[in-house]
């Protein structure tokens, strides 16, 4: 498999993806079937060419060379895994799965729990139908990290991605976490269902309460100690067969305030909203129109740094991250944190092979607080009110839109395919300032404990951190890149 991303713009400017798998599959008796798929890879990687959220990549673990790693704009070498062990039982309305594959659980086009656009990890799945109305999933697994070297790391990305840390004779990983989730789903009449569905992520380590397929992880979490990375949310879709469906999810990573009044601009009511539609078209084979808006609050993914002590009890020596974060990608929808997208996107069948897409995206970002994976909340300054109500549409410094246009060809007689694709993109932003600090009593960024308080500044001798900015200056000219992608696939 091959394809080649080229600007239209800029010579040079271009990314390589080239791959060759391998792979086995098979069935033992009439209820194991297992599958191995195995890659070695050879790719340039250039983000530039991209949307900002839609850069990807394939690789396991990292990337490395033969020449000198760090240099950008080389072809650099990994290996891809997708394991998978699968059984089912009862008619099927038992299924195990041990594997590393990608999973969309949800009811939208990319899910705000675990998304389509994420990449694998490797979970242990069960999947129960105790009834024709309902549906039950588990998952328990093992989050992938990701190191990196200046060929894809952005100040913009580099919370993504992992780095080894030595101190004090000890060693180890920002992100070496795991996670479980589940998911039941009520299928009522009329074609409506609805779900309920929660997550947690949290520090690698032997955690019952997390393994349990019929705990609710929201309480174990408290029992546990209330430092891990909590998920919860709902969704709800209507169809009308062989027309359209209807659909909607909101989900939270915390909740402090439910008045009312109150609900969407409290800071410390953490949330995420997507509704969406599906439209049949009657076009060729089968077509579809889909319309979807996604809306991601400030803080949505992230959480505090866990900081240990192994010495004095006062001072951390090692602090780790367990933000929403897998193999140097969310896990999640794929945008920043206090951000929304509007997606329009028509996928067209025409027959004898050939199929089309179009899809745009327009995409905004809010920069009053929490629009970063590593912008977490201080609790301490929410507790004292230091946090403004959320205003998003004050506050927004960054607007993209981005356009791709899909060709492909399956030929009838041979193992093989073709793909073509244009790709535009345009951006524009503002500068932004911080206009409020938690300065802390302590001069030592590591303390345990500390209090603090809100200032405009920090004053001479103390150490702070900015928690609010405000948006200044003019929007920059519209910067546009056009690509085009060209893409081979053979097969036996």
């Amino acid at each position: 498999e091959s394809s080649l991303t080229h600007s239209l713009t800029t010579r040079g400017m271009y990314d390589s993806r080239n791959s060759i798998r391998a792979y086995m599959k098979g069935d033992m008796f009439d209820f194991l079937s297992f599958q191995m798929d195995f890659g070695l890879l050879l790719d340039r990687l250039d983000s530039r060419l991209f949307l900002l959220n839609d850069f990807t990549f394939k690789s396991e673990g990292k990337y490395d060379s033969i020449f000198n790693v760090m240099e950008d704009n080389r072809f650099y070498y990994g290996q891809s895994l997708a394991p998978e062990i699968s059984l089912q039982f009862l008619d099927g309305n038992l299924q195990l799965r041990w594997a590393s594959i990608q999973r969309d659980w949800g009811v939208g086009r990319n899910n705000l729990m675990i998304s389509g656009s994420a990449r694998s990890f490797e979970g242990i799945e069960t999947a129960i139908k105790f009834a024709p109305w309902l549906n039950y999933q588990f998952i328990t697994g093992s989050l992938g990290k990701f190191q990196t070297n200046s060929y894809i790391d952005t100040p913009e990305n580099s919370a993504f991605f992992d780095d080894y840390f030595i101190r004090d004779q000890m060693q180890g990983t920002k992100h070496n976490n795991n996670f479980s989730a589940h998911r039941v789903e009520v299928n009522l009449p009329w074609n409506l269902s609805f779900g309920i569905y929660e997550s947690v992520v949290y520090r690698k380590r032997f955690e019952l309460a997390y393994l349990n397929p019929l705990s609710i992880l929201m309480f174990q979490q408290i029992n546990v100690g209330d430092f891990d990375n909590m998920f919860a949310g709902v969704d709800a879709q209507w169809r009308i067969p062989g027309i359209m469906r209807l659909y909607g999810a909101m989900a939270t990573t915390e909740m402090n305030d439910i008045k009312p009044n109150r609900f969407f601009k409290a800071p410390r009511n953490v949330m995420a909203f997507q509704a969406g539609t599906d439209i049949n078209i009657p076009f060729g084979n089968f077509s579809m129109l889909t319309v979807q808006y996604t809306n991601l609050g400030p803080f949505f993914y992230t959480h505090y740094p866990v900081k240990l002590s192994h010495t004095d009890g006062t001072i951390a020596d090692e602090i780790y991250d367990v933000m929403y974060v897998n193999k140097g990608q969310n896990l999640g929808y794929p945008l920043r944190p206090n951000s929304d997208e509007i997606l329009v996107s028509g996928a067209f069948g025409f027959g004898s092979g050939w199929d089309a897409s179009v899809t745009a995206k327009y995409q905004r970002r809010s920069g009053q607080y929490g629009f970063k994976m590593d912008d977490y909340m201080i609790y301490r300054a929410a507790v004292a009110g230091a946090y403004d109500d959320k205003d998003f549409n004050a506050n927004v410094f960054e607007r993209v839109f981005g356009l791709e246009l899909t060709v492909s060809k399956t030929l009838k007689d041979y193992p093989m395919s073709f793909t073509a694709s244009y790709m535009y993109n345009a951006q524009t932003a503002r500068s932004y300032v911080p206009t409020k600090y938690w300065v802390y009593d302590s001069t030592d960024p590591n303390a345990i404990s500390d209090e603090g308080y809100a200032a405009p500044t920090i004053p001479d001798g103390k150490i702070g951190d900015a928690i609010q900015y405000a948006p200044t200056g003019p929007w920059s000219t519209l910067s546009h890149t056009h690509a085009v992608r060209v893409g081979v696939k053979i097969w036996k």
